[in-house]
């Protein structure tokens, strides 16, 4: 995977660590098939970089929660995540259009 996709990935699971905060969520568990993006963040992402920075953030966003833990899983085995996704990116666009 290159860089560019994993600041994308990460950027996303940046955005649905606020989703889950916003909706009160206390213990997450964060699964990705990006393994560069969560093996960066399970080693505190201590160099200098666009992903770092992203990773930076969500580290930081973590202590929003009571605990979090971020795994990689297999391209394979995430289906159920896209359709979750796909799914929460047409109900929160529905809402954007109300206000």
């Amino acid at each position: 995977m290159n860089v560019d996709a994993a600041v994308k990935i990460s950027g996303e699971v940046e955005k649905g660590m606020h989703v889950a905060r916003e909706a009160g969520v206390k213990n997450l568990l964060v699964e990705s098939d990006s393994s560069l993006v969560v093996n960066m963040l399970n080693s505190n992402c201590n160099h200098a970089s666009v992903l770092s920075a992203v990773c930076m953030n969500i580290l930081d966003l973590s202590f929003s929660f009571n605990e979090v833990a971020f795994k990689w899983i297999p391209r394979s085995c995430n289906n159920a995540a896209n359709c979750t996704s796909r799914i929460a990116k047409t109900s929160f666009q529905d809402t954007d259009d109300l206000q």
